[in-house]
């Protein structure tokens, strides 16, 4: 790029959008020298795999005028809002859903000059209230049979709602019913997005604790369990969706390992941005003074 090139440039009111927000865009091009241009232009779109269109916006910050192809020096600026999609999906890069805007030179004979910027869409969730904790039992589906029984342990959920950069507690009971020796607990944390993309490593969070847990006794155990700060949070809309699952399982001493015995629904909330904090923590003016 040489000291004459125009300089492109893209800048949002906001760092993160939810559905249905107006976008305040501005965009900008300067110039040192007569370019031979027919127009600038920009292109908002939301997509999935670049096949499925969530959003589409374009607007035109500069024309040619009497077919004289020439952008003329100094700076050219414009300022577009417009409404996004209220049924948009938030950004999900493991999805391939992704939200840019594109602002073009065209150039007759020549191939446009053009930057792309990227902007991040999120999605609220409420949080699923409880009245109480939840226990669920479960019985491991293990590779062999044992004499006297098997192990079974119980999780106690304190909610369903998770956020990233949270550290929760889960309480596992384990009864041994068997002659064996429970070595391991775990728990895992799974996303499992539709349509189901090629992603390798759905797995994204693992908790593990070594114990012993002598034949024929019960003991109970807490696991702290960290969520990944960078998750997208659950979400359901436009024929795409993303949900978490919570997975448990536990290992004997002779190396008989399960599947997860129990797997429990849990959904992903959005951290609230700072703008959003921001907001919510202004205090409103007093009213106005009357005698």
């Amino acid at each position: 790029m040489s000291s004459t090139d125009p300089i492109l440039d893209i800048s949002f009111d906001k760092p993160v959008y939810y559905p249905g927000d107006n976008m305040k865009l501005t965009v900008s091009v300067d110039t040192k020298r007569p370019l031979n241009a027919r127009s600038v232009m920009f292109r908002c779109r939301g997509f999935r795999n670049r096949t499925v269109s969530f959003l589409n916006k374009y607007g035109i910050a500069w024309i040619c005028k009497d077919g004289k192809n020439e952008l003329p020096v100094g700076r050219l600026e414009q300022k577009f809002q417009f409404e996004l999609g209220k049924d948009c999906p938030p950004t999900y890069k493991d999805g391939k859903i992704i939200y840019k805007v594109r602002l073009e030179i065209d150039q007759p004979w020549s191939r446009p000059l053009f930057i792309e910027k990227e902007f991040k869409m999120v999605h609220k969730l409420a949080d699923q209230k409880m009245s109480q904790v939840m226990t669920y039992t479960s019985s491991p589906r293990f590779d062999a049979l044992f004499s006297n029984g098997q192990p079974t342990f119980k999780v106690t959920m304190p909610k369903f709602t998770l956020y990233p950069g949270e550290t929760t507690e889960f309480k596992l009971e384990v009864e041994n019913h068997s002659s064996s020796t429970v070595k391991k607990i775990y728990a895992e944390l799974e996303a499992e997005p539709f349509p189901l993309y090629h992603i390798y490593g759905n797995t994204k969070a693992k908790g593990k604790m070594h114990v012993l847990v002598a034949p024929y006794s019960t003991q109970k155990f807490t696991i702290p369990f960290t969520i990944p700060t960078d998750l997208t949070a659950s979400f359901h809309t436009c024929g795409s969706s993303l949900k978490y699952t919570m997975k448990f399982g536990l290992v004997t001493d002779s190396w008989l390992t399960t599947d997860p015995a129990l797997a429990l629904v849990v959904s992903i909330g959005e951290l609230e941005s700072e703008e959003k904090k921001d907001e919510a923590l202004k205090t409103p003016p007093p009213p106005p003074y009357t005698a």
